[in-house]
């Protein structure tokens, strides 16, 4: 049996890809992959370093057919995979992005659309993709937008540190240059002890609430086939 090490930015989806399972579900809940089921729970977010198996064979499908006819089988093929991008923008204005055309470059597509009435934004994007670059004109479209580069997928699981650090960065509650690293620094820990303050519910650790919160309050439609965790992303400071 082979096996697969997780890098930063993968997911179950693009492991499974990366060895011809054309469902990442059938690799997540096979047998073989127990243990890695009871670690991570979520498996669109994996942690740099874990393991997943990756058996030989695969399950054949049998069905018992009468003599003397002809039968036909045939094999549907699945849609591409997207995932659901979102991002919230400055809860504390959000009318001012409000309304607001954007233009989403990936992986050499430009998609365009129109912020919520609450100054949100969900857009269907590659499940492959790793990064994003975020023009937002809120000012008008004879202004100069306003642009981000976000990586895609790069949230590890919240309770790591590097995935609280994440998470806080994404909410504002680290600055923009502060480091996504295994350190709780001062700074961190002052951080998630002021988010639990304000948002962490009675006996509820500080991850789990910073985990409630970070988790985008929205389901997307039949339209997307299988939805990942939106909320993995991280948003890297502006470009100008």
């Amino acid at each position: 049996m082979k096996t697969h090490e997780v890098e930063q930015g993968e997911s179950i989806i693009q492991v499974a890809a990366a060895h011809d399972w054309s469902s990442w579900r059938a690799l997540y809940e096979h047998p073989a992959n127990a243990e890695l089921r009871a670690r991570r729970p979520d498996p669109f977010t994996l942690e740099p370093g874990d393991v997943v198996n990756i058996p030989d064979e695969r399950e054949w499908l049998q069905r018992r057919c009468v003599t003397g006819k002809v039968h036909v089988f045939g094999h549907k093929v699945p849609p591409p995979l997207t995932a659901l991008l979102h991002l919230r923008f400055d809860m504390t204005e959000p009318e001012r992005y409000a309304g607001a055309r954007y233009e989403l470059s990936v992986d050499g597509q430009v998609l365009e659309g129109v912020t919520s009435r609450d100054g949100q934004l969900h857009h269907a994007v590659p499940i492959e993709a790793r990064e994003a670059k975020l023009d937002l004109w809120i000012d008008g479209d004879e202004e100069e937008p306003e642009t981000w580069t976000v990586d895609l997928g790069h949230l590890d699981p919240h309770d790591t540190t590097t995935g609280v650090k994440g998470r806080m960065l994404n909410l504002g509650y680290l600055p923009e240059d502060a480091a996504v690293d295994g350190g709780l620094d001062d700074q961190a820990k002052q951080a998630l002890q002021g988010f639990a303050a304000s948002h962490g519910e009675e006996d509820e650790p500080a991850e789990a609430a910073l985990e409630r919160q970070a988790r985008p309050a929205f389901t997307a439609g039949p339209e997307y086939l299988e939805v990942g965790r939106s909320y993995r992303l991280q948003l890297l400071p502006k470009t100008r």
